[in-house]
């Protein structure tokens, strides 16, 4: 196994992208694929990226045998062979037709989900198929070809015996060495044509190589199990029975043996073609050079900000904060982008664009589910400017009513200074200085104040549809003033 190379930004996760020009090792945490063509390029200097490939990421196949074991043990995988162990005890009391079912229905249904679990593995899930992909895929024809492989590739064994025993093994031999590219090459390109073609089968087998060579061993090893395991068991059963029931129970088991090892031979041959995918030529959508790192250590960037990380850690914020803005007019909406630009923009000094953008996004997060955000966004706007106001009369009272959630009473009374003065024809004057006599009273003890302000719009506007709760509300504040006199 090669050494990983890891990312200069994020070294606890192997790269997968290379730029000659800056000489940067990069992880798909840093290269945005989302705006650039087929390869992307590089966020620095904009240059084709040369695709690393993910092979080193993955461990060896030896090193996860443990694994392979595991996932014929999962929920899925039991109940597929619980089921098919059913419905095999059930067709065997049907005569012709269930013997039939027998022996044609239950094994292409377990091979289905075999090559299920070989391409769930090889897609980057390390984990069996769910019984859901069993019942919504109905291609059985992969399995049929298998089938006349087989038979294409045992037919020649018996002529050759006739010439030659030596001969006759040793094409057996050949045929099983094969089998497993067999197998693969139908998985991946779904051709009985290529899995049968003798220089398609050699190239496979070249690309991975020597490990091509233990994947072979470890199958005769892994699929001698069920045989060893049973003779194990009769040999210390000592059976000399003539109950045909407990050679039934036999059956069964051995049955099951044959399943769960198959499984995992299935399993190992997916994760040969997850480990070999670049070398065989086809690409998954999986992030495989992340599967096998801690998951807690993987940053979670949004698809618009992989570039700009790079350029901000590269201390060009100038050339982060422009690429950045001109992301915006497509993406007005986008929380997640107009946040890392408010943030640019105040750690940047850019205050004058900061002021310019505020408003709008203010508008955005009260009308989202991050409503606290926009107190924070208000709060850097005045920390960098405390003469900064906002000119859209519409935010106050929304704004007003999430500062009073939050306890931000002192904002309150910042944000609501002389508001009647500045925006005289403000029909929501009474209920937003209603939350003011609240943040002066509840928050800040001015009882005195909080008066003043409930006297004021009583009298300014005795009509309101309030006023039945500003009365209460200022009776009850005099009874505090009262109290504590």
């Amino acid at each position: 196994m090669s050494e990983t190379t890891f990312c200069k930004y994020h070294q606890q996760i192997p790269a997968r992208w290379y730029c000659e020009q800056c000489g940067i090792d990069f992880c798909n945490s840093c290269v945005n694929d989302q705006l650039y063509s087929d390869p992307p390029q590089c966020a620095l200097c904009n240059e084709a990226l040369a695709d690393m490939g993910c092979e080193s990421a993955i461990p060896a196949f030896w090193h996860k045998i443990p694994l392979f074991f595991k996932i014929p043990l999962s929920l899925p995988s039991i109940v597929v062979m619980l089921v098919l162990l059913c419905l095999g005890y059930i067709f065997s009391w049907i005569p012709i037709v269930g013997w039939l079912m027998l022996i044609i229905a239950v094994p292409a249904i377990f091979f289905k989900y075999a090559y299920l679990t070989l391409q769930n593995i090889a897609s980057g899930e390390l984990n069996a198929p769910d019984l859901k992909a069993l019942l919504d895929d109905n291609d059985y024809d992969i399995i049929f070809k298998q089938i006349f492989i087989i038979i294409c590739l045992f037919a020649p064994m018996g002529k050759m015996l006739e010439v030659s025993f030596s001969l006759g093994i040793a094409w057996y031999i050949l045929v099983l060495f094969l089998l497993p590219a067999t197998v693969m090459v139908l998985s991946v390109d779904r051709s009985l044509i290529q899995a049968i073609n003798p220089l398609v089968l050699a190239s496979f087998i070249m690309r991975i190589g020597f490990s091509y060579l233990g994947l072979y061993l470890l199958i005769m090893i892994v699929s001698g199990g069920p045989t060893i395991i049973m003779e194990m068991v009769i040999g210390l059963s000592d059976m000399q029975s003539s109950d045909l029931s407990d050679y039934l129970y036999l059956f069964v088991f051995y049955a099951v043996l044959q399943m769960y090892f198959t499984l995992v031979v299935f399993s190992i041959m997916g994760y040969v073609l997850l480990k070999y995918h670049h070398r065989l030529g086809y690409e998954i959508s999986a992030p495989v050079e992340e599967l096998f790192c801690d998951q807690k250590k993987v940053p979670k960037i949004h698809p618009l900000l992989k570039d700009i990380e790079v350029l901000a850690k590269e201390n060009r914020g100038i050339d982060a904060l422009r690429r950045l803005q001109s992301r915006l007019p497509e993406n007005a909406n986008d929380i997640v982008l107009r946040l890392r630009f408010h943030k640019m923009l105040f750690n940047q000094k850019k205050f004058e664009v900061m002021f310019e953008h505020a408003p709008s996004f203010i508008q955005l997060l009260l009308s989202s589910n991050d409503k606290a955000m926009a107190v924070d966004v208000y709060r850097d706007c005045i920390s960098a400017d405390k003469s900064f106001s906002l000119k859209d009369v519409s935010l106050f009272l929304p704004l007003a009513e999430v500062m009073l959630q939050l306890g931000q009473y002192k904002l309150i009374v910042r944000l609501l200074s002389s508001l009647h003065k500045r925006f005289p024809d403000y029909k929501q004057i009474p209920d937003t200085y209603f939350i003011l006599a609240k943040a002066l009273s509840e928050g800040l003890d001015s009882d005195e104040k909080s008066l003043s302000v409930l006297n004021f719009i009583l009298k300014n506007y005795p009509d309101t549809a309030i006023k039945p709760q500003l009365i209460m509300y200022r009776e009850t504040v005099q009874k505090l003033i009262s109290s504590s006199v």
